[in-house]
């Protein structure tokens, strides 16, 4: 008898559980732990009726710890160990230390859907029932699997289970289908590799195929900032009877008319500040590099040493602070003195910040850039605003798959495997992007 794990009762539920103890526990799988967790995961989430997570990738993905946009193709670990899985099912009901199992797990080629084969008390006085011949049909798919640890034996998996009938006209219907879905399964993964890759997917690949760290580089300010002893003289000059709140930082009193800062006052600081856009661009970039379990190095200060920066892959972070960004950006777009980004030959486009009354920033342009084989040999992105505000908007936009949809402009084959630059419009409202606007681009 077989049940279907949608609609399993309560006592049903506990006697597979108590079966797949008995499977875990025995000495074809205590020492296989790969198998023991693979099998666990497939039996758990198959009572659960959550098929969604009987796939290829998502197995990849929770059990073997690969990364989400691992390739199947080229890293056929989940087929590898079914093989391996199957082959150790069967040996292990063909054992002594299946003599007493009231469950046989089966499943089946070309499915990662398991099924349950409940045994009858009477069953187990007449006969074994592990040798008899109708124990023989049911492990025949096992069996076959068993004769090869090859990836090649192991066909691409089908979502629908394979239920088993003791006719064998039935079994052998239900095979050539299975098969014959398999072979349609296969053509249209291969046809469709491409159009299942995100734009997210293709623009970020460079850098999360790498094995190494990925070099995340923001530059910083220079400011001009009090001496200590001079902050410490107009914190003293408070108004009589003001007074900070406990644990507040002092502040400094506005300067009175005509009154000028002078070389003694005030000093150069290179290393401290950056705008808070930049920093938001960074913790976008950073999130989307953890979610992909892509290791990295974060830099920040007046510029970057090329021998830091050499062999690794790169996400450099903002405009004018940045010395890496606006000498190694410029192929088509560029930024000038001006704060405008401007178009090299073409149509020789210009754009400019527009300011509100209040002096805020209402709309801006930033340029994002992916070279794949730059000056220091290996892939980088480049996210850089006119000001941080904008810097911000860029980082958003390319870490987020709904946003980089609009670089429908770009063909996909060259958003996989060329270099990029293009210009974003975005309008702001309080330093915070409200649309982005793909006004022009290039790829080579």
């Amino acid at each position: 008898m077989i049940e279907s794990s949608h609609n399993m009762e309560n006592t049903s539920r506990a006697r597979i559980e108590e079966a797949v103890n008995q499977i875990l526990n025995s000495h074809r799988f205590c020492s296989a732990p790969q198998l023991r967790n693979l099998l666990e995961y497939l039996v758990k989430y198959s009572l659960q009726g959550e098929d969604g997570h009987l796939k290829e990738r998502i197995i990849g993905i929770d059990v073997f710890r690969r990364r989400p946009d691992y390739d199947t193709a080229d890293d056929p670990i989940v087929r590898s160990r079914m093989v391996q899985l199957r082959k150790r099912l069967a040996q292990f009901y063909q054992s002594e230390e299946a003599r007493d199992s009231q469950v046989q797990i089966i499943i089946p080629r070309g499915s990662y859907l398991p099924e349950f084969i409940f045994i009858s008390a009477a069953d187990r006085s007449h006969s074994n029932p592990y040798d008899d011949k109708t124990s023989e049909s049911v492990f025949e798919d096992a069996s076959q699997a068993a004769a090869s640890n090859s990836v090649e034996d192991e066909q691409e998996p089908i979502a629908s289970p394979l239920h088993f009938s003791s006719k064998p006209h039935k079994v052998s219907m239900w095979a050539l289908a299975a098969l014959a879905l398999c072979v349609i399964t296969v053509l249209v993964w291969f046809g469709a590799k491409h159009w299942r890759n995100s734009e997210q997917d293709l623009f970020w690949r460079p850098l999360l195929a790498t094995h190494r760290s990925v070099f995340i580089y923001n530059g910083t300010v220079s400011v001009y900032a009090p001496r200590p002893e001079y902050a410490q003289l107009m914190v003293s000059q408070n108004a009589s009877g003001e007074q900070e709140l406990p644990g507040a930082n002092p502040t400094l009193r506005p300067l009175a008319n005509g009154q000028t800062l002078t070389q003694n006052d005030v000093q150069s600081d290179e290393d401290d500040f950056t705008g808070i856009g930049n920093l938001s661009a960074v913790v976008d970039v950073v999130q989307l590099l953890t979610a992909h379990h892509q290791s990295f190095d974060l830099r920040s200060g007046p510029a970057l040493a090329f021998v830091d920066a050499e062999r690794s892959p790169m996400v450099l972070i903002g405009s004018v602070p940045n010395y890496w960004t606006t000498d190694m950006t410029g192929e088509t777009f560029y930024f000038d003195r001006a704060f405008s980004v401007r178009e090299r030959g073409g149509k020789g486009r210009i754009w400019n910040i527009v300011r509100g009354q209040d002096g805020t920033v209402k709309e801006e342009y930033a340029i994002v850039s992916r070279l794949l084989d730059p000056k220091v040999g290996d892939p980088v992105i480049f996210l850089a605003g006119l000001t941080p505000c904008g810097t911000h908007a860029a980082a958003k936009f390319v870490t987020d798959p709904t946003l980089l949809k609009k670089l429908n402009t770009i063909p996909m084959k060259d958003l996989e495997k060329k270099n990029l630059e293009f210009v974003l419009h975005v309008s702001l409202v309080n330093c915070e992007p409200v649309s982005e606007e793909v006004v022009a681009s290039r790829s080579w």
